[in-house]
């Protein structure tokens, strides 16, 4: 996926095959809590407008959804994670069919109490992850699945066509799961390795402002958003097919507030005059 095409995945509903994670979550509050099956779930929609150079704001161009779930399964404690959508109907009409949909699931050795075993999962026992994406551009199709073990990985794109990545790696959704997991704080710095087309990358990320959004009633981490690929010899170098520039990834995540854990806004820069914005609607 080019950079371009990346950033496509934004408009139709991400920076978005089968996908894994989540079936059949529901609307819920912005708060999560649990289901009478015991899962706990979270679901999120999100406008995505087309912002110009001077112009301004231009309208609505899709939609986007953020989902999440934890419920137990089979003795352990199964987690998901999927960041999906498209552009409307208008958008369709003029031949900017354009579709996204990545997913995370996770799976850890469980307590009798449903919580995870943390030195299990430590050694590695019982501990499965995998993730699945695809990217459809009008009639150009994508897709990949990634097998995630303690120490390789195994990405297979669209054509059946397999490749091994050496090393420890998440997904192009690792970021999000990082701030819904942890706490942050205004100039903390992370990384999240990540695959991409079978190319190992990292994510960098930095937390550089918290700021006020008084129509949510919430506080949110300013966090930019950057990624190199790693070489072999472990030298990172500029992406050609991710956002690899400081800034042209911008998320707002809440973590505190009626939206706590969820993020509020993300800016995508698209060309050097063009943003997309996604918008969480209330």
């Amino acid at each position: 996926m080019r950079r371009t095409a990346a950033a496509l995945l934004a408009a139709a509903g991400l920076v978005a095959a089968v996908t894994v994670a989540a079936p059949g979550v529901q609307d819920r509050p912005a708060a999560m809590g649990p289901d009478p099956g015991g899962a706990a779930e979270r679901r999120a929609q999100y406008s995505i407008s087309a912002h110009l150079f001077i112009v301004g704001n231009l309208g609505e161009a899709g939609t986007a959804t953020i989902e999440s779930a934890a419920r137990p399964k089979d003795g352990r404690l199964e987690k998901s994670l999927r960041m999906a959508g498209e552009t409307n109907d208008s958008q369709k009409r003029r031949n900017r069919d354009y579709r996204g949909d990545f997913s995370l699931l996770k799976a850890y050795p469980a307590r009798s109490d449903g919580t995870v075993d943390e030195e299990a999962a430590a050694a590695g026992s019982g501990t499965e992850s995998s993730s699945s994406g695809f990217l459809k551009l009008n009639k150009k199709y994508q897709a990949e699945k990634i097998a995630f073990f303690p120490d390789h990985a195994v990405a297979t794109r669209e054509d059946g066509t397999q490749k091994t990545i050496d090393g420890s790696y998440g997904c192009i959704l690792s970021p999000l799961e990082y701030m819904m997991e942890h706490d942050l704080k205004v100039g903390q710095v992370f990384e999240t390795p990540f695959i991409l087309n079978g190319v190992p990358r990292v994510f960098h990320c930095e937390v550089t402002d918290l700021d006020n959004f008084s129509e949510y009633r919430s506080r949110a981490y300013l966090v930019d958003i950057w990624a190199v690929d790693r070489t072999p010899g472990g030298k990172d170098k500029a992406s050609k097919d991710v956002w690899r520039k400081k800034g042209n990834v911008r998320v707002w995540f809440a973590k505190d507030g009626p939206y706590r854990n969820e993020m509020l806004r993300m800016k995508i820069k698209f060309r050097w005059y063009l943003w997309l914005y996604f918008d969480r609607l209330k």
